[in-house]
């Protein structure tokens, strides 16, 4: 039996999202679930709080595919827009449902609740014709554990042939979109059985790859075949696939070689810290985060040669380096990492412009060192001189092991 991919659209609904107040943190939450699940995010919509539009989208979506996920609408009577529209547009009455508190009672018409053990909010399930729609809440911390306790166990019951992941993200950093397409190039373009669409993203960029059919239960070599040949052409910028971050690649290679770190942090201003201390465990090899962002902190902290700064600047490879060394020595960790720079908006000059960045890593041979110039706003530049930090740290750590 030949393996059917199916077909998701994923509907965030609420002015708030629509106008850009407030960030859709549940769309890329559900795509990412839903991958993994097998199915092919194939639309993604954001909705106002207009109970027309809604209904026209949600007809849209329920014709075109084979599941229908919203998020959003679900409160009180005054802005019931989701339970409304969905009834409307799937032709069921809307109904009494005493599992629901008797505010949210009522549901369209043979709708499964789906609830977390918490009992935070609530969702609904509803088939129609060949499919689902399956209604959540807005709030992202209530919509994340009814999709994990609930969502989740209700599709993968449903759609057992789906249980074999048929796609996958390869994650890189270190080379832009356009010379990656140049890499890949023949990859792109040809009409074979996995799909390869390529991703910009904050960390760099992802490649996400779907294998459009195989025989059920059988291994997908193709998958395996192409997947192998990217990480040929790419080396050693794919860092991660799927879920997997930087920061956690970093961690465990530093837990694999029995390695701590101390980091020294400047124009970053602690955010390399805050990544590596989102990894849980990270107590494990993260020792020391010191934000030394004045001049007077990088001497009386970390020891900086004062002369260095003088002569060489805050801003420079000299005192990438003194800081890395720094840091390590007083922590007494197998490395020391060090970033510096101008974020900007101002503070830049013509020798040194706005999104120049100095990165150290000290071990225990020499100190290395390296710079870049980052495009952007001062949050971008920020987050490309920690994602190049990580990055450094961790192809240091893939050579040496």
């Amino acid at each position: 039996m030949a393996f059917k991919m199916m077909d998701a659209e994923i509907l965030s609904i609420g002015t708030e999202l629509l106008d850009g107040s407030v960030a859709d943190e549940n769309g890329p939450e559900l795509g990412n679930s839903l991958r993994r699940l097998g199915f092919r995010i194939k639309w993604r919509a954001v909705v106002g709080d207009n109970p027309q539009d809604l209904e026209a989208a949600l007809r849209l979506a329920i014709s075109r595919a084979s599941l229908v996920l919203t998020t959003g609408g679900l409160g009180g009577a005054e802005d019931d827009f989701t339970r409304k529209a969905v009834s409307l547009a799937a032709g069921r009455r809307l109904i009494l449902n005493e599992k629901v508190p008797d505010r949210q009672a009522l549901i369209p018409a043979r709708a499964r609740i789906l609830n977390s053990s918490k009992g935070s909010g609530f969702g609904f399930a509803l088939h129609i014709k060949e499919g689902y729609v399956i209604c959540l809440p807005g709030d992202p911390g209530k919509m994340k554990e009814i999709l994990r306790e609930a969502v989740i166990p209700f599709l993968s019951d449903r759609f057992k042939r789906l249980s074999a992941n048929p796609g996958r993200i390869l994650r890189s950093t270190g080379l832009t979109e356009s010379e990656l397409r140049g890499r890949l190039a023949d990859l792109l373009s040809f009409e074979g059985t996995v799909d390869i669409r390529v991703q910009s993203v904050r960390e760099g960029v992802d490649i996400h790859l779907e294998a459009r059919g195989w025989p059920e239960g059988e291994r997908p070599d193709a998958l395996e075949a192409v997947s192998g040949k990217i990480r040929d052409r790419l080396g050693d910028s794919v860092y991660g696939q799927d879920d997997e971050s930087l920061e956690s690649v970093v961690g465990r290679l530093l837990v694999e070689g029995g390695s701590t770190l101390s980091v020294a942090e400047s124009c970053t201003g602690g955010l390399i810290g805050n990544r590596l201390t989102d990894v849980p465990g990270s107590s494990a090899f993260l020792d020391h985060v010191s934000v030394c962002y004045s001049n007077r902190s990088k001497v009386e902290m970390l020891g900086v040669p004062a002369d260095v700064i003088r002569d060489s600047g805050a801003v420079s490879e000299a005192t990438a380096a003194a800081l890395a060394k720094g840091v390590r020595q007083i922590s007494r960790t197998s490395f020391g990492l060090s970033v510096t720079g101008i974020a900007g908006p101002s503070g830049g000059s013509r020798e040194k412009p706005v999104g120049l960045v100095y990165f150290g890593l000290a071990g225990a041979g020499d100190v290395q060192t390296d710079s870049s110039r980052f495009q952007g706003d001062r949050k971008a530049i920020k987050f490309q001189a920690s994602q190049k930090a990580l990055d450094m740290l961790r192809r240091h750590l893939m050579s040496a092991g």
